[in-house]
């Protein structure tokens, strides 16, 4: 994640992509079934609901208070 957007609106052009991409998580859809060889239905339905709420919020999440924003260990 690039913390350098979080709490700024996302574009329009991104909320028409998601809007596009989230019918095709439903899980008879094609890319959900493509997805399902890498990713467990669990996951399939947590980026479903991730991008729902991005659609609904309109904005970059900020990152949790109360975890670091940043990978640990450092790479």
């Amino acid at each position: 994640m690039i913390w350098d957007f979080a709490g700024e609106p996302i574009p329009g052009e991104l909320l028409q992509a998601l809007e596009r991409f989230l019918p095709q998580l439903e899980l008879d859809a094609p890319l959900a079934k493509v997805l399902s060889a890498h990713l467990s239905r669990g996951e399939i339905k947590a980026l479903a609901a991730r991008t729902a709420l991005l659609l609904d919020e309109c904005i970059f999440p900020n990152p949790d208070p109360d975890r670091r924003p940043y990978p640990w260990p450092p790479l």
